[in-house]
This record gives C-alpha cells, sequence and structure tokens, in this order.
C-alpha cells in the first residue's frame, strides 16, 4: 500500500487532505511536491443539530452527570477507534468520574 500511495502522491498535480493532521501524513510518508490543501470535512448542520441533551441521554439510557464523548466516522481500523476505547479506559479509573464513550457510523470494524 505504501508503494501506491507514494506513486500516486508522486505524479499528483495537487492533493487534498481533509485534516492538518492527514496532510502532515502525507508529507511524512510521499514526500510530494504537489501542494497540498487542507479542506475539512463539512458536518451536515440540518441533520446533526442540537438537541435537548437530557432527553438524548435517557433515550441512549445514560447517566444525566456522565461524561459522554462521541466518535463519529467511519468504522475501520485506521481510524484507531481503540485509541479512544483505551483514553476513556484511564479516564475512568476509580474516582475520576463516570465517563462514557459513544461511536457512530458504519463499515467494518
Amino acid at each position: 500500500m505504501a508503494f501506491v500511495e507514494r506513486t500516486i502522491y508522486a505524479r499528483a498535480d495537487a492533493i487534498v487532505a481533509v485534516s492538518p493532521f492527514s496532510r502532515a501524513q502525507i508529507e511524512q510518508r510521499c514526500r510530494s511536491h504537489a501542494p497540498i490543501e487542507v479542506i475539512t470535512t463539512g458536518v451536515d448542520t440540518h441533520e446533526f443539530r442540537p438537541r435537548d441533551r437530557y432527553e438524548a441521554r435517557a433515550a441512549l439510557a445514560l447517566p444525566r452527570d456522565a461524561f459522554v464523548l462521541l466518535a463519529v466516522g467511519r468504522l475501520v481500523p485506521g481510524k484507531r477507534y481503540d485509541r479512544a476505547i483505551d483514553a476513556v479506559a484511564l479516564l475512568g479509573q476509580p474516582g475520576a468520574g463516570d465517563y462514557r464513550l459513544l461511536t457512530v457510523g458504519n463499515g467494518r470494524g
């Protein structure tokens, strides 16, 4: 896969990255001479708009006082949701509070 990435990036006239982090990864791994522009991923604010947090917690059977962290994206190994799970496990040490991680997405996981 690395060979394919290097070959494609070496031939590109321009590259679009979805975040500064992605840009840095491309720069490190592929050494492309093409300009790399960051265009962040958009969110449909009509579909994903603020709602009453306590109604949402009740619908999801979450305690009213829990700290809720949310990870949204394709559920694939490259997204590294294992890191979010490990982080929440560290946060949830005895006496630290009630932390919950919700993951939302589809794909193989």
